[in-house]
């Protein structure tokens, strides 16, 4: 799921991840990610002590995400394991 300025968070979306929870995958703790590389370095010192997932209650897979840092397109959070939606791990 990402997020789409005009329509809000987009489910099916398959570009990188920009939402998670905080703290376990049953969290109803949603959080952004910053999509600069230079809000991203901010964000992660205010969040050193967290963990991030893919929130189920927002259709996600269940899985910790980690921060992406780059410099040449938008920062996002990932995971091997992670499609960032369950419609896509059952092929649907």
């Amino acid at each position: 799921m990402s997020w789409d300025e005009g329509r809000g968070f987009v489910r099916g979306d398959r570009r990188q991840i920009q939402t998670a929870v905080l703290g376990g995958a049953d969290s109803e703790e949603p959080l952004m990610l910053p999509l600069e590389a230079i809000e991203l370095d901010a964000f992660r010192r205010r969040h050193e002590h967290d963990t991030f997932w893919c929130g189920l209650l927002l259709g996600g897979c269940g899985v910790q995400l980690t921060t992406k840092l780059y410099t040449d397109r938008v920062c996002s959070l990932s995971s091997r394991a992670c499609s960032g939606a369950r419609a896509r791990l059952s092929g649907s």
